[in-house]
């Protein structure tokens, strides 16, 4: 009956090695002649060649074929984490350290801490509770080097070794460790005690391959191989940190890359990169400035320097290279964004508007861009077009609030208070929301006409008493006021008009404020500052 369990591949056949007691089966060479019996030796060992092929043929097919008997086929990685899962902690940390030390998978900090979480609270308990017992202290040591709390596993290990220095396991454990410190001599030290004894072996050739992993020699005294290698395998440890979202790990790996070769762009290029994705432009600054002061080439392609430009706030500055950009990669609509926000926080709104535009175009649903391209035209002079933007987006999408408070704001800060009165009384109905905001909007518009009303009137009551004013004197010129009275006298007993250089006798005092106009003035103060 043929079950899911694969048959091994090594040597098989008369040539492999069998039995458990050492002895060598007799090699069959086809090209020797038979001794005595020869011809059925023979015979039966091409028999059992024969069997073997077919057998390991068959093993293959089975490791090809699905699993049966409900047995589903996994990695070591999902077979830990079922032994986890069940409750066996002790060997479900055992294949997680082994899956750690030959695969190096793709498993974050925080994954890992979540993976062994209830296997380290076992432990520490079982630690706690019984502190000489030297295994659960092993398995926990192991957690916490799994979980890379590097002083916790480094004084568990050394305190292991102490009391059992012979072990050639925590030996290898510790050295591992070590090397993840970083602490590379040590880590060489104890794998040199692992060649020292030929017991060793098979931990000596996982230090090896542990050791190749970091291009390292074995030996009494740290030696680094070529130097281009080693540089490869710290940059991928670093980059590995960034792929896990390990961003304080990958920057302390860049920045001991960079100590070490300061001459290669990599890794400062990559900290610069680390620092604008997490909005730190002042360390990404220093570390530009540190490479360009050792007398090293531009390090930044115009888009990053237009990125880091933007992210300290010098937005003029921003706008060449990002123009640069845009001329040799014109679909590119990320150098584009950046370009029009960096023009319209530099003040240049009728640069800004085209890119605007043309994202806005790429993408009618995204309201942020309407808004950015509507203030573009209005600070250009062009309100009744950026109105127009909005009404057409309108028409598309009855009753938004967001473009019914922004066209309705338009209105009221050119002061057409008739079409904003009806585009906010239209949101206090679409939005129960923003029915508070409105109402208070629309006050302040009545309140606001009324007061340009006022003005209106004034200013007409104003114009017709001066002009009667003008009249009355023209018709009298012996009254106060008129041209050669008494009221202007240019000499003393003399009733000729006064030179306009001559200066009065003090200044006039300020002329009153229009109490129209700062009424007026108030009422859209406070609807400006309606939304704070």
């Amino acid at each position: 009956m043929l079950t899911s369990a694969p048959m091994p591949l090594c040597p098989v056949g008369p040539w492999a090695m069998g039995g458990t007691g050492g002895a060598r089966r007799p090699r069959w060479r086809p090209w020797e002649p038979a001794g005595a019996g020869g011809g059925q030796a023979t015979r039966r060992a091409r028999d059992r060649h024969l069997a073997m092929v077919v057998l390991l043929g068959l093993g293959l097919l089975l490791l090809a074929a699905p699993a049966v008997h409900g047995e589903s086929p996994e990695g070591p990685y999902l077979q830990a984490l079922r032994l986890l899962a069940k409750g066996d902690f002790v060997a479900g940390v055992k294949l997680y350290y082994k899956v750690m030390i030959l695969t190096e998978p793709l498993l974050s900090v925080a994954v890992r801490k979540h993976d062994l979480a209830a296997a380290r609270a076992s432990f520490a308990a079982q630690v706690k509770a019984q502190p000489a017992d030297r295994q659960t202290a092993l398995l926990l040591a192991l957690t916490d080097r799994l979980t890379e709390d590097w002083p916790a596993a480094d004084a568990q290990l050394g305190a292991l070794r102490k009391t059992f220095p012979g072990s050639f396991l925590l030996a290898f454990m510790h050295g591992e460790l070590a090397l993840n410190l970083p602490d590379e001599k040590r880590a060489t030290d104890l794998f040199g005690l692992l060649a020292a004894n030929p017991k060793a072996r098979k931990l000596l050739a996982l230090a090896e391959k542990v050791l190749a992993r970091h291009r390292l020699t074995r030996k009494d005294k740290i030696q680094a191989e070529d130097p281009a290698a080693r540089r490869k395998v710290l940059l991928e440890k670093a980059f590995r940190h960034l792929d896990l979202l390990e961003r304080d790990q990958a920057r302390a790996a860049f920045e001991k890359i960079y100590a070490g070769f300061p001459d290669d762009p990599v890794a400062p290029t990559a900290l610069i990169d680390l620092f604008l994705e997490t909005s730190q432009p002042a360390k990404a600054e220093k570390v530009l400035a540190t490479w360009l002061a050792a007398g090293h080439p531009p390090l930044l392609i115009p888009l990053k320097e237009g990125r880091l430009r933007y992210l300290q706030g010098r937005y003029a500055e921003a706008i060449a290279p990002l123009e640069k950009v845009l001329r040799e990669d014109p679909a590119n609509e990320y150098a584009r964004f950046l370009l029009a926000e960096s023009c319209f926080l530099a003040g240049r709104f009728d640069a800004a508007a085209p890119h605007f535009q043309q994202i806005w175009n790429a993408d009618p649903s995204n309201p942020g861009m309407l808004q950015r391209y509507a203030a573009c035209l209005e600070q250009g002079g062009k309100p009744a077009e950026a109105a127009g933007l909005y009404e057409s987006a309108l028409s598309r999408t009855p009753g938004d609030p967001f473009l019914l408070n922004e066209l309705a704001a338009l209105c009221m800060r050119n002061r057409w208070y008739s079409r904003a009165e009806i585009h906010y009384a239209t949101l206090a109905d679409a939005s129960p929301d923003n029915r508070l905001a409105a109402e208070e909007a629309l006050a302040a518009i009545r309140e606001a006409k009324n007061v340009a009303a006022l003005a209106g009137s004034i200013e007409a009551i104003t114009a017709s008493a001066t002009a009667a004013a003008i009249a009355a004197a023209a018709g009298n010129p012996g009254s106060p006021g008129a041209p050669g009275t008494s009221g202007d006298p240019a000499t003393p007993g003399g009733d000729q008009p006064a030179s306009v250089d001559t200066p009065p006798d003090s200044p006039p005092p300020p002329p009153p404020a229009d109490p129209a106009e700062a009424a007026e003035a108030e009422a859209l103060r406070r609807l400006s500052r309606m939304y704070e």
